[in-house]
């Protein structure tokens, strides 16, 4: 699963993504791209009770991916 978010506003965004049990991904690892980053990695995202929340930093490219079952790929 590969999930690309853009937040072109000037301050950090709330997001909450509902995954689909029949996914089964339990975590998602996390890229950030903006000026000062060049598809940074950054700490991965685990899902809580079927759900990822986190922040979309300002004027950032968020690049999410994972593997079925559980896995995050690397």
């Amino acid at each position: 699963l590969t999930v690309v978010l853009v937040n072109m506003t000037a301050s950090d965004e709330p997001v909450t993504l509902q995954l689909p049990d029949t996914l089964r991904v339990e975590r998602l690892q996390v890229h950030v791209t903006s000026s000062s980053l060049g598809f940074a990695r950054q700490l991965d995202l685990s899902a809580s009770d079927g759900a990822l929340s986190f922040a979309a930093p300002a004027h950032a490219v968020l690049t999410l991916h994972g593997g079925m079952g559980g896995s995050s790929a690397d």
